[in-house]
């Protein structure tokens, strides 16, 4: 909590007021896009898979949206510090024209640098501290893929060892809802990703099913061709 007004407080409000937003709120305590995705779509069957197979599909959902080359909200969960650094090359590239991007993982404190996507901690007892997300909200596209690890697998294990129940969807409505699901978690310690999200999801994408199902396609076959 005391992290949580120090960063508050970076953003420029008062003590009294940063304290008073830390006691009133817990952003992440309850927010899961993994949880988000099963209760509103049942009938989605998480697949469990392997850490390769998940960076595989993460990849793949990246390379495809950044060949589109379309404006998006990108959000991310990373649980440690160190997994999204080994990606952040590729997220700098993905995240250069977002409206928002943000990132979620155990940080040491909120950051909004300049040209990168806003930094979200999270503390070991969150549901994030044990999903692997990536959320693309787009005029033409849009995508969410959540992996959450079970209490068999760790995050600090080995990578071969590690296993993810995955679900993910190009519905766009459940897309958007996940996307300002994120967005609220991440405004409450860095409010920009909040405003500057705000006009996307106002707007509902103009593509059509068949373009979302052509979505779908393109990401199986980029992930098969990466795991082959």
């Amino acid at each position: 909590m005391v992290e949580r007004v120090v960063a508050a407080r970076a953003t420029g409000l008062s003590l009294s007021a940063a304290i008073e937003r830390v006691k009133r709120s817990t952003p992440l305590q309850n927010w899961s896009p993994f949880a988000t995705l099963r209760r509103r779509q049942p009938e989605l069957e998480p697949r469990l898979i392997s850490k390769r197979a998940l960076i595989a599909l993460s990849h793949a959902i990246e390379d495809e949206m950044l060949a589109r080359a379309e404006r998006a909200l990108i959000f991310g969960c990373f649980q440690r510090v160190r997994f999204y650094r080994q990606e952040q090359a590729r997220w700098l590239e993905l995240t250069d024209a977002a409206p928002a991007a943000a990132v979620f993982a155990d940080f040491d404190a909120a950051a909004a640098p300049l040209s990168a996507p806003a930094e979200i901690p999270i503390a070991p007892g969150d549901p994030l501290s044990r999903e692997w997300a990536l959320v693309c909200y787009g005029e033409r596209h849009a995508v969410c893929m959540s992996g959450r690890e079970p209490a068999s697998s760790r995050a600090d294990g080995l990578t071969a060892e590690r296993r993810f129940e995955t679900v993910w969807t190009v519905e766009t409505d459940l897309v958007r809802e996940v996307a300002r699901g994120c967005a609220q978690a991440a405004a409450e310690l860095v409010p920009e990703v909040g405003e500057r999200a705000a006009a996307s999801l106002l707007l509902r994408p103009i593509s059509t099913p068949r373009e979302q199902a052509a979505l779908a396609t393109a990401i199986i076959n980029r992930t098969l061709s990466y795991i082959s």
